[in-house]
């Protein structure tokens, strides 16, 4: 499951056979790599009102692909998730985070978050090096750390273990200075 086919997922009670409403956002807890709560919108159409509620990935008794299901209504609250929301971050704002080594060359943008639907730790980071070129997916083991803007991953996502001097190449897109890289918000080619 990841954070493009979540969204829309009926969440629905095991006990009284009703759906409550359908997920709307993923909430991720960035030191354990992992899916900790979700929010339910209970609105019933377009002319309706819309609600939202919390359920923590602890009250969810299985995830399938079509729906989430609960035990019933009291898993609707999420009062963990509540709890802990300062230190969470919604799993759509990790996409278009810059993804960087831990020597500084950039990856490229996250295009999307997958996660197990048994577990709810995080599985993998696809990433979108740039136009024209193919995505490349990071396996959860090699993501360093998650932070507001950045993701770190191992070197050896670059396919080297370290990065190396380059003595001759002084224009290489890859490994453009970071500090630029946080400050424009994009790379460019000079």
């Amino acid at each position: 499951m990841n954070n493009k086919t979540i969204k829309g997922t009926s969440v629905i009670g095991i006990a009284d056979a009703e759906r409550f409403g359908q997920v709307t956002r993923v909430y991720l807890d960035p030191g354990a790599k992992a899916v900790v709560g979700f929010v339910v919108d209970k609105g019933n159409g377009l002319m309706a009102p819309t609600s939202a509620v919390r359920v923590d990935a602890a009250s969810v008794r299985s995830l399938g692909p079509d729906a989430l299901m609960v035990d019933d209504v009291s898993a609707l609250g999420g009062d963990e998730t509540v709890a802990r929301y300062d230190d969470l971050v919604d799993l759509d704002t990790l996409v278009h985070h810059r993804v960087v080594t831990e020597g500084g060359t950039l990856v490229g943008q996250v295009a999307s978050v997958s996660f197990d639907e048994h577990t709810f730790g995080l599985t993998e980071v696809e990433v979108s090096p740039g136009f024209f070129k193919s995505n490349k997916v990071i396996p959860i083991d090699q993501v360093v750390s998650i932070g507001s803007e950045l993701i770190v991953v191992v070197d050896a996502v670059c396919g080297d273990q370290a990065p190396a001097a380059d003595a001759g190449n002084t224009e290489n897109e890859a490994s453009e200075p970071f500090e630029r890289v946080i400050e424009t918000g994009a790379t460019t080619n000079e």
